[in-house]
């Protein structure tokens, strides 16, 4: 969004922060700062002049140790996808427990 200050949320209250997805979780999988982020710079996008509209947003967030000294890939470096239309979504899977 370039050097655009991020508009204020409407309501002054202290931000979601990331959380153990479960007792004992080191790695904060539940990361409700992370969306609300992006819900933030969406919505600046959407109210922006021409307004830009997403279905869709995708992120790469490079996270953890090298896999390999000098390597480009990390242990935890993990991909999300934030949709934004409940439109583009046409079916879901629930995996099968081991």
């Amino acid at each position: 969004m370039g050097s655009s200050p991020r508009p204020s949320p409407p309501e002054a209250k202290s931000p979601p922060t990331n959380r153990p997805g479960r007792t004992g979780d080191p790695d904060f999988i539940r990361r409700e700062l992370d969306c609300a982020v992006l819900n933030l710079d969406l919505t600046a996008l959407a109210q922006a002049s021409p307004p830009v509209e997403l279905d869709t947003v995708r992120g790469v967030f490079v996270e953890g140790d090298e896999a390999s000294p000098g390597a480009r890939i990390h242990l935890k470096t993990h991909v999300q996808i934030a949709v934004r239309n409940p439109d583009c979504i046409i079916g879901y899977f629930k995996p099968v427990s081991l």
